[in-house]
C-alpha cells in the first residue's frame, strides 16, 4: 500500500485569482500570489513544504531554464530535524514580486516548435527523505512593450532584375513601427515595373520566426492592374491576429510577394515568387496608455542579463480563515485581481487591466484586443500555517521517491 494514501488526502496548489473562465496575465512588477492546500487523514512529520517558480524555454532543438526560484512556506531544510503536521486542512499562502524587467511571454507554438512555460509546483519533504509534489500551476505572463518606441518606420526597396532589360523595384513601408494586437496595420507599397509583362495580384503576410523557424501568421491576396512599364502605389491593411504574442524571444515580419514567372507574372511556385521584407513589433502597451512614472518603457530585457529575479516577499499576514467554510479564504481578494476588460483608453496600467484577445481568453468590449498587464500591488497576504477541518479539496498530487526518482500519483 502506497504510504501518502494512507495519510495524504490531498495535496495542491492554486494562483490567484482561480478560475478557468478566463485567463489572467501577469507582467513586470505584478504581484503573483497563490495558496497551497495539504488535507492529512492522520498527523505527519515532514520538513518543510516549498513553493518553486520556474520559467524555461524550449525549442525542438534547445531547451533553456529562464529562472528557478523557491521558497519554504513551512518547515525548515532537510537538515534539521521533522517537525510534525496535524492531521486536518491546511492553507499556506505565499506571494512572488515580478521584477521590472521584461521576460519571455508564455506561448506554446507547435507550428515555431517553440513554448515559453511558468509554471508553480509545491513539494512536501518528507522526514523519509520521499517528495510529494503539486500538479503544476500554469502562470501566464506576458512583458510590457510600448506601441510608442524610437524605432524608425520601416521601410524597405529592392530592385529584382530578369535579364538584361526587365525589373521590378518593390518599396514596401509600414504605417509605424509597433502594433499591439488587434491594431489594423497598414502596409504601402510601390511598384515600378520595368517590363513587358503585366502584374495583377501580389500578397501580405504576417511570418513569425522563433528557434530558427517561421510560420505565417496570417496573409491574404491583393488583386492589382498595373500594366506594363509602369508605375503603381498601393495602401492595404490588416488586423494583427488577437493571438500573436509579444515581440520578445519571438520575431515578426511583414512579407510582400509579387509573382516572378517566366511564362508571366503569376503564382505557379514558390520557386518563380520574389519577396521583400520589413520587421514589425507585435507590442503590449498601446500608444493611449499612460505608463506609471516608477515603469518607464522600455524595461530592460532577460536577455541582456539584468541579473533581476522573482523574489517571495517574505512575512506576509493572513486573515484568519473559517473552520467551517474556507471558500472565503480561498477566493479572497489578493494583489493580482482579475483584470477587466477595457472598456477606456485613458485607464492606466495601474488598473491592472487586460483585454481577452490572448489565447484562452474571450474578446468583450475592447475594439482593439489591446493586451496590458497589472502593476505592483501593496496588498500584504499569509504565508502561515491555518488548521481548517471541513476543506474538501480534491485533485491530483505526485509522491515521488528522492532515492528512486519514482512518482506515484495520489488521488
Amino acid at each position: 500500500m502506497i504510504f501518502s494514501s494512507r495519510i495524504v488526502k490531498s495535496f495542491r496548489l492554486s494562483v490567484s485569482p482561480g478560475g478557468s473562465e478566463r485567463l489572467v496575465a501577469f507582467g513586470p512588477g505584478a504581484v503573483v500570489s497563490g495558496s497551497v492546500f495539504l488535507t492529512l487523514d492522520k498527523a505527519l512529520r515532514a520538513h518543510s513544504i516549498r513553493v518553486v517558480f520556474q520559467c524555461e524555454q524550449r525549442s525542438n532543438r534547445a531547451h533553456n531554464n529562464v529562472f528557478t526560484v523557491e521558497s519554504v512556506i513551512w518547515g525548515k531544510a532537510r537538515t534539521e530535524a521533522a517537525s510534525e503536521l496535524k492531521a486536518g486542512s491546511h492553507m499556506y499562502l505565499f506571494a512572488i514580486k515580478l521584477p521590472n524587467v521584461n521576460y519571455p511571454p508564455s506561448m506554446h507554438d507547435n507550428d515555431l516548435g517553440y513554448r515559453v512555460d511558468y509554471n508553480l509546483q509545491a513539494f512536501l519533504d518528507m522526514h523519509d527523505q520521499r517528495t510529494m509534489e503539486t500538479a503544476p500551476a500554469r502562470v501566464m505572463y506576458l512583458p510590457l512593450i510600448s506601441c510608442v518606441t524610437e524605432l524608425p518606420i520601416p521601410k524597405r526597396t529592392q530592385v529584382f532584375r530578369r535579364g538584361s532589360n526587365s525589373s521590378l523595384q518593390l518599396t514596401v513601408q509600414a504605417g509605424k513601427p509597433a502594433y499591439c494586437p488587434g491594431d489594423s496595420c497598414t502596409v504601402k507599397v510601390i511598384t515600378k515595373n520595368r517590363s513587358d509583362h503585366k502584374i495583377s495580384s501580389f500578397q501580405v503576410a504576417l511570418v513569425a520566426m522563433a528557434a530558427e523557424k517561421t510560420h505565417t501568421v496570417y496573409s491574404e491576396t491583393h488583386y492589382v492592374a498595373i500594366g506594363k512599364h509602369a508605375t503603381s502605389s498601393a495602401v492595404c491593411s490588416f488586423q494583427i491576429p488577437s493571438h500573436c504574442v509579444p515581440s520578445l524571444g519571438i520575431s515578426y515580419q511583414i512579407v510582400v510577394t509579387f509573382p516572378w514567372g517566366a511564362s508571366g507574372w503569376k503564382f505557379p511556385s514558390s520557386l518563380n515568387n520574389v519577396s521583400i521584407d520589413v520587421p514589425v513589433t507585435i507590442a503590449t502597451v498601446p500608444a493611449t496608455y499612460p505608463v506609471p512614472h516608477h515603469m518607464q518603457l522600455p524595461l530592460p530585457s532577460f536577455l541582456h542579463g539584468t541579473g533581476e529575479l522573482p523574489s517571495f516577499i517574505p512575512n506576509i499576514e493572513s486573515p484568519e480563515p473559517s473552520p467551517t467554510s474556507p471558500v472565503p479564504i480561498v477566493h479572497s481578494p489578493s494583489p493580482s485581481s482579475p483584470l477587466d476588460t477595457v472598456d477606456n483608453d485613458h485607464l492606466s496600467l495601474d488598473g491592472r487591466t487586460l483585454c481577452d484577445g490572448w489565447p484562452g481568453g474571450h474578446r468583450h468590449a475592447s475594439p482593439a484586443g489591446y493586451l496590458t498587464v497589472p502593476s505592483s500591488s501593496h496588498h500584504r497576504r499569509s504565508s502561515t500555517s491555518s488548521v481548517l477541518t471541513d476543506c474538501s479539496a480534491e485533485i491530483n498530487s505526485v509522491f515521488s521517491d528522492s532515492s528512486s526518482r519514482t512518482r506515484v500519483a495520489v488521488q
